[in-house]
């Protein structure tokens, strides 16, 4: 039985409200038979994500009333959100593949909240319970020497206990910043 991530290419990208980076990411997932893309500040407009390919579900935590800050992208892959784990800054979707599911959750962690905020928590509680695996996409804002940042700063080591407590691991490696 192949995992989810032998069939599905995964992407993470904080798009920063950018109608030019929405655009070349379309243009990318316009070639891709099966993706999953967590991305963080989407482009909007009105409250709503701006830029959506055609043959692409998008899956958004929020009403209209909110500017969403996280939302994921999905093409050839079962997927549903869960909207108990979902608002404007999360989005939480299950994900159906070769007999397993895998939850995959894309988050904006806001610089003027807690972090990780409260249904990030609550997710990895969920997810322990039910035995389900767990693959986050987020923007962090948060700096730990542990994921290369040259600094800590109040945000990074309450985060960084709260990884090591619930046995998650990050993908960046190295000093390589994770921004531009």
């Amino acid at each position: 039985m192949q995992n989810l991530t032998s069939t599905v290419e995964a992407y993470q990208i904080n798009l920063h409200r950018s109608k030019a980076a929405s655009y070349t990411l379309t243009k990318e997932l316009g070639n891709k038979e099966k993706a999953i893309v967590l991305a963080q500040e989407p482009w909007t407009q009105f409250n709503q994500v701006c830029g959506k390919p055609p043959g692409i579900t998008l899956h958004v935590g929020c009403s209209k009333k909110q500017r969403p800050r996280a939302c994921i992208y999905t093409r050839g892959v079962d997927a549903w959100k869960l909207d108990k784990f979902s608002n404007e800054d999360i989005v939480t979707i299950r994900v159906t593949g070769n007999g397993v599911d895998t939850i995959v959750s894309s988050v904006y962690m806001a610089a003027e909240n807690p972090a990780p905020p409260n249904l990030v928590r609550e997710l990895v509680l969920y997810c322990a319970a039910k035995s389900l695996p767990l693959i986050m996409g987020s923007d962090c804002n948060s700096h730990n020497v542990a994921w290369g940042s040259t600094n800590n700063n109040p945000r990074g080591a309450p985060l960084y206990e709260f990884l090591m407590e619930s046995s998650l691991t990050w993908m960046n490696h190295g000093n390589d910043p994770t921004f531009v």
